[in-house]
């Protein structure tokens, strides 16, 4: 097979809207891109991560969505085919889950992008001057460039008190096997996690138990670390284009962007219209939360207990659920595995002390290897996971081009 112009290695948003980015404003042949994706449909895992912790709006503007016009996802809403799914939160007009994930079929259809796919899983990669080559389980593909698209949404983080459980014992919501009808009606759940996609799944739980017919319905505990954290955005606004980046920029130090990315993300938080449902179903008692650490776990056989230490009073608590459900986010550790240990090692590739990639303003790791998603972080900085990451790092592709 000729070598491809591109190759991009992973199918969800970051990897379509890129591979829509190319073709549209790359000027990139239909024939000479593919992306290569081990799922069985293109944003297969956003879909059914986004799906499995009950989202019903975005935390991000409209703007944000996967054609490469701004605009796009607004007009398809005003369209006949998008008007029932038209619906909005404020402030900054987020869409609806629905109104999005119908707009990311409508361009994946209008633009092709569906027939770019190549199903298969990368296994190993080889760079050479001229090109590169990526073995897969579905054979190997050869480009002049490729572009790492794959973030950690196949690495859940797992808290270390798990260990001593038993696989069986708990569930993570953003496991791509993981299935919210799993548990029964009557289930005491115990939830864990203090953001964004801990609230919308308990929420979902609370309200699955209201309309349940059981006499003893479901009974929710939500577990944080923390008082709930209000922010509308998981950073401000500001990492988007030069107020806070111009710093950024200027650090030579790695290991400082690194923390200064730390220091600029609201982990474990929450925007307010998600943060007062949630307190309304605590203070209505349809919901238990407790803010504590969790100090250990076993498994009884038939539920789980846990054990809480509460540092400030000293002292701990035991309580008893029939199933745990982790909505710890996902693995800081960097994307890529073992594929990547060896091609840096292999390669030279340069990287910063927390193991994720120097690139240069074009996202350019070696002269045909690119990154975006959370291997750009260190160039794009805290919003280089989020969709508005995706688009930027269009823009930093296409100065290569």
């Amino acid at each position: 097979m000729t070598a491809l112009d591109w190759l991009i290695l992973g199918g969800g948003v970051h990897g379509m809207h890129l591979a829509h980015t190319l073709r549209l404003r790359g000027r990139v042949p239909a024939d000479r891109l593919r992306v290569l994706d081990p799922h069985d449909e293109p944003l297969a895992l956003w879909k059914r991560q986004t799906a499995n912790v009950g989202m019903r709006f975005l935390r991000s503007a409209s703007v944000h969505q996967l054609h490469a016009d701004a605009m796009s996802l607004q007009h398809f809403a005003r369209s006949r085919e998008g008007k029932p799914f038209a619906q909005y939160r404020p402030p900054y007009h987020r869409p609806g889950l629905d109104l999005f994930n119908a707009h990311c079929d409508r361009v994946l259809e209008q633009e092709g992008l569906q027939h770019l796919r190549v199903r298969g899983r990368a296994e190993r990669i080889r760079l050479s001057p001229t090109q590169v080559e990526v073995d897969s389980d579905a054979g190997t593909l050869r480009a002049k460039n490729v572009l790492l698209a794959f973030g950690a949404t196949e690495q859940p983080h797992v808290p270390d008190w798990c260990s001593a459980l038993p696989a069986s014992a708990y569930d993570h919501v953003l496991d791509p096997d993981f299935h919210p009808g799993r548990i029964r009606d009557d289930d005491r759940v115990i939830i864990v996690g203090g953001g964004i996609s801990a609230a919308q799944f308990a929420l979902s739980m609370v309200e699955a138990a209201d309309t349940s017919s059981r006499p003893s319905p479901r009974e929710v505990t939500l577990i944080t670390r923390h008082e709930l954290r209000t922010h509308q955005f998981d950073s401000h606004q500001c990492w988007i284009g030069p107020k806070c980046l111009r710093a950024f920029d200027r650090e030579t130090d790695y290991g400082q962007r690194r923390r200064m990315i730390a220091e600029a993300r609201n982990r474990g938080s929450m925007p307010d219209d998600v943060a007062r449902p949630l307190r309304r179903a605590i203070q209505s008692g349809r919901m238990q939360h407790i803010v504590s650490g969790i100090d250990a776990a076993r498994s009884t056989g038939d539920s789980v207990v846990v054990t809480l230490k509460n540092e400030a009073a000293q002292s701990t608590r035991r309580i008893e659920a029939d199933r745990i459900v982790l909505a710890t986010g996902f693995s800081p550790a960097r994307p890529g595995g073992t594929m990547l240990d060896e091609l840096i090692q292999a390669h030279g590739l340069p990287t910063g002390p927390c193991g994720y990639p120097i690139v240069d303003r074009c996202l350019r790791w070696h002269p045909r290897l690119f990154v975006t998603g959370a291997l750009a972080e260190l160039e794009i900085g805290p919003v280089a996971r989020n969709i508005i990451g995706a688009r930027l790092a269009g823009d930093r592709l296409l100065m290569a081009i």
